[in-house]
């Protein structure tokens, strides 16, 4: 069953922040979401917000909210938002104001994926440490290997950088560079979304990073993907909508959610209930 809420084609990475912001206030009661009396709160420029076009989000473990946008990263601590924003003149800035995704690690720091290259925020010292990764300038994503390792996407290729030496090198897949925007972890896998329209699935073998099924071929560009238990995974798409792959047996299902040809997913994120919101060109969803 899908419930769709009304949104404006203009601003639809807004939606973002919309969601993040109702499921925080579902979880602190599970009531509103059965009887679908949801309250939205809107944070844009007039309020607070560096630029109203929220690209990604991300929660620390204090609860504080980070909002990536192509002006500056915001972070909320539930009563102020503090924007950061690159300054010429401070090596230890954000590198850049244009954000393309921002990540957690493991070790529960916080690393922001930029045009002018990749850094992590240094809570401590409130500063930003920028990683040296050589041919690396536009970031576009990062997903994590193990404990130090991280696969950086760029826009012509994708690097294996370790935090621990800061030592980095080029990843190649038959041969060739591999190039993605959007990646996900699960487990053993790392889901990985193509530029050239395939699904690829990889995992660690003998200190490697190696592909384990073959690459599936998708309708569109997949935008995000999120998994969905045993090795399947819901795959939001530039132009296809939603669709269900199967990675293992190279397979995919198109989820009806009432739309015909050329339609948009922006977000996709799982609430405590079980429920999958859907952030898309024409607004907000959510999945039963």
């Amino acid at each position: 069953m899908t419930r769709r809420y009304p949104g404006k084609t203009r601003l639809p990475l807004l939606f973002g922040i919309i969601a993040a912001l109702a499921v925080l206030s579902i979880q602190a009661s599970a009531a509103p979401l059965r009887r679908m009396e949801l309250k939205f709160t809107e944070f844009t420029v007039e309020n607070g917000l560096s630029y109203n076009s929220v690209i990604d989000i991300c929660q620390d473990t204090t609860g504080t909210m980070w909002f990536a946008t192509t002006d500056g990263l915001n972070k909320f601590n539930g009563h102020d938002i503090t924007i950061y924003r690159h300054k010429h003149d401070d090596p230890t800035s954000i590198p850049s104001n244009s954000l393309h995704k921002i990540k957690m690690d493991t070790a529960h720091i916080l690393w922001v994926c930029t045009s002018n290259g990749l850094a992590y925020y240094d809570a401590i010292a409130d500063v930003f440490r920028k990683a040296d990764i050589p041919g690396a300038i536009s970031i576009e994503d990062m997903v994590q290997i193990d404990s130090t390792r991280f696969l950086i996407a760029t826009r012509n290729a994708s690097f294996i950088y370790d935090k621990a030496d800061g030592s980095s090198y080029e990843f190649r897949i038959d041969d060739a560079p591999l190039v993605f925007y959007s990646a996900c972890r699960d487990g053993d896998n790392i889901i990985i979304c193509t530029r050239w329209r395939f699904i690829e699935t990889m995992h660690v073998k003998d200190g490697k990073l190696c592909r384990k099924y073959e690459p599936m071929k998708i309708p569109r560009f997949g935008v995000i993907p999120l998994p969905a238990g045993d090795e399947t995974y819901y795959i939001g798409t530039k132009g296809a909508g939603l669709l269900k792959a199967d990675v293992k047996h190279g397979t995919f299902k198109k989820i009806d959610i009432g739309h015909d040809g050329w339609f948009q997913i922006f977000a996709l994120a799982f609430d405590t209930d079980g429920k999958t919101w859907v952030g898309t060109q024409d607004g907000l969803m959510i999945l039963d």
